[in-house]
């Protein structure tokens, strides 16, 4: 038995690995007064009592779920000591997520009918579309006197959630030292309220304009998917980051790491743009337009002949996409960190690109221009207008990922059958018409399914249902009884 599974008592003195938990955390203990400063406990509990909430949701990532119970007994303390009337609200852990941790999982929040949720850890700060939502950031000790600069122009401070904490006086000194120099500045909300049409931002900028252009920024934090993103979506901006315990990189080295990134994502959509079968992966449930987005990206994949799927499949992995061969490029729909997050892990099957790669990977070649922006916003993206494409579909198009033409594939949209609209028929080169080996019958599939295509082209297709049917009904017989363990006409 030892030798197909492990033992009750394994499971059990299985250790976790938190590694990559805040190195703070080491000197954080339990029912302390850092403990309560650390994990704003004073004021997590004052938010909650002053938004008349019934039932809070506290999500924690893995690395602070042993704190989960100490945060919820201090919660709970508090609340009784300073509660207005007689009710306390309830407090309920979700104990994992449904996708990544950065982002607020309100799906789980609504299995147990809350009306708020409290974020802990680091945090993507996606605009939430149902509930409102209270952020607990880590807290990194940053040496202030550390962060010096000697640039001029127009600045911008931007920092990694760990340092919201800090930012402000970070933003005191550099106003002192660039003396006569505008400094933006971003302060990070600590609570949001659900978006109301078009979704916000979950920070807020000081001294910003819409004329205000940063010609330098300045990052506090450590290199990860907030730092890349700022990259993206600034290509023309000079970036200085800081980030402590850390090496340091001057400007010239951040955008060469930006511009390989560019060349990899470049080559992600000449791969998309060879492709025909589509999966949308549902990467988030919370951050607002994510559903009038994936609408918006299945029409425009339908409006060129090609076939998208969605699927949702939580946390993704290559072994999960992997079952799913038909599909020859994975649009990920995901928040801004967990999109950029995906893009690196040379581990999957096929190609993963952005909702915004995916809108240049449809666009024909002959009138794509790239300007080098880079656009993760879900409303930004539902807005970008589409090309005029008056090419010949039968035409063959030139790929730069083979360095052959090719033939696209042209899928039917299922909404047109039995609407009067004229249907070519397929030829069997084209996949349509499969002979059977069974009864050598021909039969021709609907030509919008790309699963079915892939399907009649793998060489092993399943059982075949039809096996036995030639022989007519068996005589029905009597059955053994018991268990696997032992039948009951087995010997023992």
């Amino acid at each position: 038995m030892s030798l197909f599974s492990s033992s009750e008592s394994s499971a059990i003195s299985r250790s976790t690995d938190v590694s990559n938990e805040d190195s703070s955390l080491h000197y954080v203990q339990p029912y302390t007064s850092h403990f309560n400063d650390y994990f704003d406990i004073e004021d997590t509990a004052t938010k909650i009592l002053g938004g008349n909430f019934k039932r809070v949701a506290l999500q924690f990532p893995d690395s602070l779920l042993r704190y989960s119970v100490p945060i919820y007994q201090s919660l709970k303390a508090h609340m009784t000591n300073h509660r207005i009337g007689s009710e306390i609200p309830e407090l309920y852990v979700l104990a994992d997520t449904s996708y990544g941790s950065c982002c607020v999982d309100e799906v789980a929040a609504q299995h147990v009918d809350a009306d708020a949720m409290i974020h802990y850890g680091h945090a993507c700060l996606s605009q939430q579309s149902r509930l409102p939502v209270i952020y607990v950031f880590p807290k990194q000790d940053l040496d202030i006197e550390d962060c010096e600069t000697g640039k001029t122009g127009n600045v911008t401070l931007k920092c990694d959630v760990s340092f919201a904490h800090v930012i402000g006086k970070v933003f005191a000194l550099v106003q002192d030292v660039l003396s006569g120099t505008q400094v933006l500045f971003e302060e990070t909300l600590r609570m949001t309220t659900p978006a109301v049409g078009r979704p916000s931002q979950a920070s807020r900028a000081r001294n910003i304009t819409s004329e205000s252009v940063a010609d330098t920024i300045f990052y506090v934090g450590s290199p990860g998917p907030t730092l890349n993103y700022i990259l993206l979506s600034n290509p023309l901006a000079q970036v200085h980051a800081y980030a402590p315990n850390s090496p340091r990189q001057s400007p010239d080295d951040l955008r060469s790491i930006n511009n390989k990134f560019l060349m990899r994502r470049y080559a992600a959509i000449q791969k998309a743009r060879d492709s025909d079968v589509f999966g949308l992966l549902v990467g988030t449930l919370g951050v607002a337009s994510y559903l009038p987005l994936l609408t918006d990206l299945r029409s425009r994949i339908r409006a060129r002949h090609k076939k998208s799927y969605t699927v949702s499949v939580g946390k993704l992995t290559p072994s999960k996409l992997g079952n799913f061969m038909e599909v020859e490029c994975w649009v990920v729909v995901a928040c801004r960190e967990g999109s950029i997050g995906s893009l690196g892990d040379k581990d999957y099957q096929k190609p993963i690109v952005t909702p915004y790669e995916l809108l240049h990977a449809l666009t024909p070649p002959e009138i794509a221009s790239w300007t080098g922006g880079y656009e993760l916003e879900f409303g930004k993206i539902i807005e970008q207008e589409r090309p005029n494409d008056d090419s010949d579909d039968e035409e063959p198009q030139f790929s730069l990922t083979t360095g052959q033409y090719r033939h696209a594939k042209k899928y039917i949209d299922p909404s047109s059958y039995g609407k009067g609209k004229k249907t070519e028929a397929r030829t069997p080169s084209d996949g349509a018409l499969i002979q059977r080996n069974s009864n050598d019958a021909i039969v021709q599939f609907q030509a919008s399914s790309a699963a079915a295509q892939f399907l009649q082209s793998r060489e092993y297709q399943g059982l075949d249902p039809t096996a036995g049917s030639a022989d007519g009904p068996s005589k029905l017989e009597q059955g053994r009884k018991g268990v696997a363990k032992g039948y009951g006409e087995a010997s023992t």
